[in-house]
């Protein structure tokens, strides 16, 4: 290792809000090309360009497994903000009950389903939630 990468290593143990990981080694140096283009849909959906995003989101699920879930999420923000609730609808039923973000998945279709006039189907997104056990009492440690 580096004398200087090691000396950046020690200051963040010591002060994380001082140095970061980019500092030792800079992001785009690990991204790969998917990986560049998750975050460049990110950042297109920030600044309002859900065409754009939606460009870079294509098939990107496939070609990035560990975090699919977390693409589907973002396509169904993409689709949602251009206005295609159905698009919105069919990007989180992705999302497999594996996921963490399964839950708010569910959540989202019923909302989505719901502002559509469908609360039947919305209804029917939220069956999988409301199945769950409760959980037990948390206060009781």
């Amino acid at each position: 290792m580096p004398v200087a990468a090691a000396i950046a290593l020690l200051l963040a143990a010591s002060f994380p809000a001082v140095v970061s990981e980019a500092d030792v080694r800079p992001p785009s140096s690990r991204r790969t090309p998917a990986e560049t283009r998750f975050l460049r849909a990110r950042a297109a959906l920030q600044a309002g360009d859900a065409a754009g995003a939606a460009r870079d989101l294509d098939g990107l699920a496939a070609r990035l497994p560990a975090i699919a879930d977390r693409v589907e999420a973002l396509a169904a923000a993409v689709a949602e903000s251009a206005g295609d609730l159905d698009g919105a609808v069919a990007a989180w039923s992705r999302i497999p009950a594996t996921s963490v973000l399964w839950p708010q998945a569910r959540t989202s279709m019923a909302r989505l389903l719901q502002s559509a006039g469908k609360p039947t189907a919305a209804l029917r997104a939220l069956q999988p939630l409301l199945a769950l056990p409760a959980p037990g009492d948390l206060s009781k440690g």
